[in-house]
């Protein structure tokens, strides 16, 4: 190893963490904004109608008698007071 691989770490123009040529860099994946889960907060796919994490559902529950946003823990609708089981 020369004294530019010992003073900056490399060994024959490889970068020893990632096994990567100087200056040249493995393709990044695409970074999507992720869904936060409202049981465990964890990120999820945008599209994902279920946690990958823990299963719970992610598509917003609605009312069944008005039609009421209804958190995902919710038992009765905040508006009409209609259980929704």
């Amino acid at each position: 190893m020369g004294h530019f691989g010992k003073l900056f770490g490399r060994h024959h123009g490889r970068d020893e963490h990632h096994g990567h040529r100087e200056g040249h860099s493995a393709p990044q994946p695409a970074q999507t904004p992720s869904a936060s889960c409202p049981s465990c907060r964890r990120g999820n796919d945008p599209a994902a109608r279920f946690c990958q994490h823990c299963g719970a559902g992610l598509v917003p529950r609605r009312c069944g008698s008005c039609g009421q946003e209804a958190a995902a823990a919710a038992k009765f609708c905040s508006r009409c007071g209609a259980g929704l089981g």
